[in-house]
């Protein structure tokens, strides 16, 4: 009784109230398993929706272990296809796609076998926006696909508002994907069934993303107007977390028409309620929008930069911490599970006569050796595949802070050439800005790049700077006949310390700056050497504007992750000031050694 009344205030939202009933259910029923493994279900599914993953994802699993090796019947099914569905919600939410379209498909099998249409239906739509956060080409494909399955399917048992909400996920997929007339098609047709049948949650979205499209394709009055009548209903409705979107928008909006004072208090009352709301994701779109506007209004950037980078640090931190509970979670369970199956086989054995007792005894005996040393194999397995995913994890959050670092410097150095009015060098700065950040954007997610591919990236970028600092300074760039040009090195292993070069060595000299670029191989050692005649590393420690030396710190992290990967090198890095030593500059000295007990 207490299970199913948590089961009604669970439906209602009163997450607390259903929780204290799982408890006195919990109570009360000791000896009932299904019942105790239903009631840790929903505690799962409570915990979800309180935005406790952990706690979720511990519960899901626990139920969904004891569920799947159950008799089959109505309850034992609809509860697996039930806590399958939610275990995917919540690894989707944690960022494990893969491990949450598994699940998804998991529940749709046990929903066909119920003849539960809705239910299939709505997993389509979830596993469509698996497809979509993983964003490759192919898997936008998949999105598409299962978006329609569901759009379909919905109409077909005539669920109008779950059509309806389908119609906004393909509206907010084609508004993504850039392609505004069809996003236009079926907002329309979201707004029409949304206004038939007065769905208060879904109008004032349905006039955001109107509003969305007509920015897209210019028309600001007719966006203005979809944008602000959002609002008004999102105030009616006290859903904050809809109407910072539409705040952020209306902020983008008066921003393109120059009207840089209403672009500031939207984007501040945007930041005010995704901090009130606690929604970190918005927040950090939020502030590096607000950085574009301060760099367009000349404004100093450096504080809301930092709180960008923290917040992205945040992020990242507890996306790991996450994704490892996860994995450890998934792998007690099946443990556990294992361990549970063997139980059960030993106890069913005990009531058969003594004879086939004792020749089940020695066959349990062997098939149990056998098990557990294939247990043990595959738990050593999983744990390297772990350990390797792990040391990927942290190599791409390391990854992740370094190119938003160098699109900042870069986009910083446009706006004071305009600034300063020296428009024909700013364009052809900006040309070839934008063949570098192309380069940048498409490697995004690429952990390693040839030595060749680095070696260009570094020449566009130098050549970059000499059309910002005119004469004042040249480069020179010498490579050994005998190097392989084609082997992997981590992304930005050269270009950190030539930018470093650039900005504290050469940019303050004002004539005869000079960076030597060296790659020398002696034995099966290879360095990669930058030098310049610049002001040196302790005067550079001096100068007003110098930086927070995060490009320096990112690249030690990742060689000391990419060392402990047991790859095939070892990379190590000196850095040195001329200036000891009687000349001038700095000379940094990146040293790649071949690791004998390197695996990968």
């Amino acid at each position: 009784m207490c299970s199913d009344s948590a089961y009604f205030f669970l439906k209602k939202g009163k997450y607390d109230i259903a929780l204290q009933l799982l408890k006195k259910s919990d109570t009360y029923d000791t000896a009932d398993l299904i019942l105790k493994n239903w009631n840790t279900g929903l505690r799962g599914i409570i915990y979800y929706r309180k935005n406790n993953f952990k706690k979720a994802l511990k519960n899901l699993n626990k139920s969904v272990a004891y569920f799947k090796n159950e008799k089959h019947n109505y309850l034992t099914d609809y509860a697996s296809a039930l806590f399958y569905q939610f275990r995917g919600r919540t690894l989707a939410d944690i960022g494990l796609y893969s491990s949450a379209a598994e699940s998804y498909i998991t529940s749709n099998k046990f929903f066909l076998g119920l003849g539960n249409k809705s239910k299939v239906f709505e997993n389509y739509k979830f596993i469509g926006r698996v497809y979509q956060k993983n964003g490759i080409n192919e898997n936008l494909k998949f999105a598409e696909q299962n978006y329609y399955l569901a759009l379909s399917g919905f109409k077909k048992i005539g669920k109008i508002d779950e059509t309806a909400w389908v119609y906004l996920i393909l509206s907010d997929f084609f508004i993504e994907q850039n392609k505004p007339d069809t996003a236009l098609s079926y907002t329309d047709s979201c707004y029409i069934t949304a206004f038939t049948y007065n769905d208060r949650e879904l109008i004032p979205i349905s006039l955001n993303n109107y509003g969305e499209i007509y920015l897209k394709q210019g028309k600001l009055k007719k966006a203005e107007e979809k944008f602000t009548e959002a609002v008004k209903i999102y105030k009616h409705n006290k859903n904050i977390k809809n109407r910072q979107i539409t705040y952020y928008n209306l902020s983008k909006l008066f921003f393109k028409r120059k009207e840089t004072e209403k672009a500031s208090a939207y984007i501040d009352s945007a930041i005010y309620l995704a901090e009130k709301n606690s929604n970190e994701l918005n927040l950090l779109k939020f502030y590096l929008y607000k950085k574009d506007l301060y760099v367009y209004l000349k404004k100093d950037v450096s504080a809301l930069f930092n709180k960008y980078l923290n917040l992205n640090d945040k992020i990242i931190k507890d996306k790991q911490q996450n994704t490892i509970y996860a994995y450890q979670e998934f792998f007690k369970t099946e443990t556990l599970a294992k361990e549970k199956e063997m139980l059960e086989i030993k106890s069913k054995r005990k009531d058969e006569k003594i004879f086939s007792l004792f020749v089940i005894i020695i066959l349990s005996i062997i098939v149990f050796t056998a098990v557990s040393l294939l247990i043990l194999m595959l738990k050593k397995r999983k744990e390297e595949r772990l350990k390797d995913k792990l040391r990927d994890l942290q190599l791409q959050s390391v990854q992740s802070g370094m190119l938003p670092h160098l699109l900042f410097n870069t986009s910083t150095a446009a706006g004071s050439l305009i600034f300063k009015e020296k428009r024909e060098i700013a364009y052809d700065y900006l040309v070839k800005m934008s063949q570098l950040m192309r380069k940048v954007i498409t490697d995004t997610g690429r952990l390693y790049k040839t030595l060749k591919e680095e070696i260009e990236f570094v020449e566009n970028y130098l050549e970059l700077q000499k059309i910002r600092f005119k004469e004042r300074f040249n480069y020179s760039l010498e490579i050994d006949k005998d190097i392989d040009l084609n082997i992997e090195v981590p992304q930005m292993i050269l270009q950190t310390y030539v930018e470093n070069a650039v900005k504290y060595g050469v940019e303050p000299l004002k004539e005869g700056g000079l960076i030597k670029i060296r790659i020398t191989k002696t034995d099966e050692i290879i360095q990669l050497i930058t030098e310049d005649n610049g002001t040196g590393k302790e005067a550079a420690k001096k100068m007003t504007y110098k930086g927070t030396g995060s490009g320096i710190k990112m690249m030690s992290k990742i060689y000391k992750i990419h060392n402990s990967a047991g790859n095939k090198t070892i990379i190590s890095f000196k850095s040195e000031d001329l200036y000891k030593i009687g000349a001038k500059g700095t000379r940094v000295t990146v040293t790649i050694k071949q690791n004998k007990y390197g695996k990968k």
